[in-house]
């Protein structure tokens, strides 16, 4: 594995992938994601999301992680993965840092923003 930019218990960010924590039902098990397989992500008001663990029905096409603390944080990020219509949404303690550094880092739109 490779430099650590950031982790919590939700997440853990590379400078090439995200582990994302307890993502799988029911066993609880990580998904991993390359920066190569995101089309996009976007941050996200997590009012009306205060389930603990998978579908919710304000936002039908994201999956959430087991996240106990959800109810408690006030934005998601929402990844939307090339060709895949579910999309990985997850709810890292400082989701403004975790976005920053998907954004800037890993989507064509961030570099150009940097630059």
């Amino acid at each position: 594995m490779s430099e650590i930019l950031y982790h919590d218990s939700q997440v853990t960010v590379y400078k090439e992938l995200i582990v994302i924590s307890k993502y799988y039902f029911p066993l609880a098990t990580s998904k991993t994601i390359l920066f190569s397989e995101i089309e996009r992500v976007t941050l996200n008001s997590s009012e009306g999301v205060d389930h603990r663990w998978g579908l919710c029905g304000k936002y039908l096409n994201n999956w959430f992680p087991l996240d106990s603390n959800r109810k408690n944080k006030t934005k998601f990020i929402e990844i939307v993965l090339k060709g895949r219509k579910t999309r990985p949404s997850i709810t890292p303690d400082d989701a403004d840092k975790v976005f920053r550094i998907i954004w800037e880092n890993h989507t064509p739109e961030g570099q150009k923003y940097v630059e």
